[in-house]
This record gives structure tokens, C-alpha cells and sequence, in this order.
């Protein structure tokens, strides 16, 4: 914004005149915004009413809920027996592994040695197998072959 506002002051765009002419230069760093401003710098947004706009957007984005494309909006969270929040839902054996293997790889991510990079390259390979497993467990069946079936 500010190499815009230095060319809106300062161009002195060349719009024929004599030859030889010498005209003034613009400010060291100025650029026009766009091509079709070059010869019109009068047309640029001047810095303060930008400046303005930006902040009035930015204040606005803030205050709305802007989701990301395919974003779900939020749901309240399920609520427990006395109304209170819901119990968290039972962690299968391989999800209890998972968090003592993340453990580990944190207290061996603090060791530099080469034994210590060693037993973390050999934990992150055995965090990959076993999120992979419950990455498997929680996805359903392939229902396409069970689908294929029911119309054959």
C-alpha cells in the first residue's frame, strides 16, 4: 500500500509533450498498482482511505463466523446424563498405545545422541503402523464391493 500512495504523489506520468523533455522521477520504491493506473495517478486509493477500508474489513471478518469451503458449522457438544458435558468415549487399545508411543516420542525428540535419533526414527516409523491401524478401525468397511454385490 505504501509504494501505491508514493506513486500516487509523486508520478509525473509521460503524456507526450516535447522531445527531450526531463521529468521529474518518482520516489524511490513507488509502483503503480496496476497497469491501467500508470498514466492516471490520481485514480490510486489514497494510503489513509486503504488503510481505512482494510481495517473496517479485518474488524468485520473478526466479528462473522467465516467457515472454510466444506467447513461444518460448529455443533453444541453432546450433553451427559445431568446435563452436564458428555463422557469422553472409551479409547481402544491401539488409541491407549498411540498416546504412550507419542510420549516416547517426545522424550526422545529431547535426546540429540545418535542412539537417541536412532530410537526416534524407530518410534515415529511404529507411530505411522499403528495410527494407520486406527485410521482402519474407525473408517467403515469398503461399503462399494458390499454395494456391488447387492446389485448383481
Amino acid at each position: 500500500l505504501f509504494s501505491f500512495e508514493l506513486y500516487r504523489i509523486s508520478a509525473d506520468p509521460f503524456q507526450c509533450g516535447h522531445p527531450g523533455e526531463r521529468r521529474r522521477p518518482a520516489l524511490p520504491g513507488a509502483k503503480s498498482p496496476r497497469l491501467d493506473l500508470i498514466l492516471t495517478p490520481e485514480k490510486i486509493v489514497p494510503f489513509a482511505t486503504a488503510l481505512k477500508r482494510a481495517s473496517e474489513f479485518a474488524v468485520k471478518t473478526l466479528r462473522a463466523e467465516i467457515r472454510a469451503p466444506g467447513e461444518f458449522h460448529n455443533e453444541p457438544a453432546p450433553v451427559g446424563p445431568n446435563g452436564g458435558p458428555a463422557p469422553p468415549r472409551p479409547r481402544s487399545e491401539a488409541e491407549i498405545r498411540m498416546v504412550g508411543l507419542l510420549e516416547q516420542q517426545y522424550k526422545l525428540s529431547l535426546d540429540v545422541s545418535p542412539e537417541g535419533e536412532a530410537a526416534y526414527l524407530a518410534c515415529v516409523a511404529e507411530t505411522k503402523i499403528l495410527d494407520g491401524e486406527i485410521r482402519a478401525a474407525r473408517e467403515p468397511e469398503n461399503v462399494l464391493p458390499a454395494a456391488m454385490e447387492k446389485i448383481a
